[in-house]
Order: structure tokens, then sequence, then C-alpha cells
């Protein structure tokens, strides 16, 4: 967002000049709900999601139905309860 700001106070046009269709986003979920809104409505990008660490690379992604993160094909993903530290058990409903 900060380069297409300092574009447009230099005259020049994001949405027309850039020529970008589909943007990726790492932020916080309030952060990046904000931000596809308004790459989306001002400048005409798609924005996805991905999750990812420094150790692992990405562990999630957002598909452009964006009704959800998918797990990276080859990432193990364990879910535990930060109370307990206790995995989760009985598998997943997908």
């Amino acid at each position: 967002m900060a380069i297409f700001k300092k574009a447009e106070d230099m005259g020049l046009q994001p949405a027309k000049d850039f020529k970008l269709e589909i943007g990726m986003i790492l932020a916080e979920m309030c952060a990046r709900v904000a931000a596809q809104k308004d790459l989306k409505t001002n400048y005409g990008i798609i924005a996805d999601q991905s999750y990812g660490t420094a150790d692992v690379g990405c562990v999630s992604y957002e598909c452009p139905a964006i009704n959800g993160m998918h797990i990276h094909y080859d990432v193990i993903l364990e879910i535990v309860d930060p109370q307990t530290g206790r995995g989760a058990s009985g598998g997943f409903a997908g």
C-alpha cells in the first residue's frame, strides 16, 4: 500500500500504470481484510493471503475463492490447545 500511495503522490495511477492483477498479503487478519478490500476497490487487484514462517516457509494459503486457508501440501500441521499444550484428537472435518 505504501508503494501505491507514493506512486499516487508522484502523479501515477497504480490501477492503470502498474498493470497488476493479483497480490499476496501477509498481515494480521484485521489488517488483511481492510487491505484486500482497498486493493480490490481502489486498484482492481485480487489479494490473497498466506501464512508462513522463516523456518518452515509457506504453511497455508488462501485460494481464489477466498473462503479460508488451505494447508500447503507438504506441511504436517498439529493444532494444539494453548491452555493445555495438548494436540487435537479425532481428526478434522473437511
